[in-house]
């Protein structure tokens, strides 16, 4: 008399064991950039508690804002004592374009496909 084979599939269908953990048990955190939930992923397993944003655009978006507040914040500490000094000294300040600016990317001038 031989047994019939199953598949590990078709085991678990059967007896209800699964592995891993249903998606709706995994913990879930607020975006503080957008203000949605997320979930947890295998990625973060390690640094779940430092996680603070759900996604790389969200966290590029909260450091520019960072930045930008920790740049606003130097300036006009610096400028109200600074302005008067540079002023009877007499220093001129240019203003640099995009296209002064030297090409970071050598070797790809020209980026066209011919």
């Amino acid at each position: 008399v031989s047994t019939p084979s199953y598949s590990a599939s078709k085991v678990r269908l059967v007896t209800g064991m699964t592995r891993g953990v249903k998606k709706e048990h995994l913990p879930s955190k607020v975006c503080v950039t957008c203000g949605r939930p997320f979930t947890w992923r295998k990625k973060w397993e390690r640094c779940w508690d430092e996680v603070t944003t759900c996604s790389k655009s969200c966290n590029g978006k909260r450091r520019l804002k960072a930045k930008e507040d920790k740049d606003e914040i130097g300036s006009s500490a610096s400028s109200v004592s600074s302005n008067s000094s540079k002023q009877r000294e007499g220093d001129v300040f240019f203003e640099t374009s995009a296209a002064a600016a030297p090409n970071k990317r050598k070797g790809r001038k020209n980026n066209k496909r011919g």
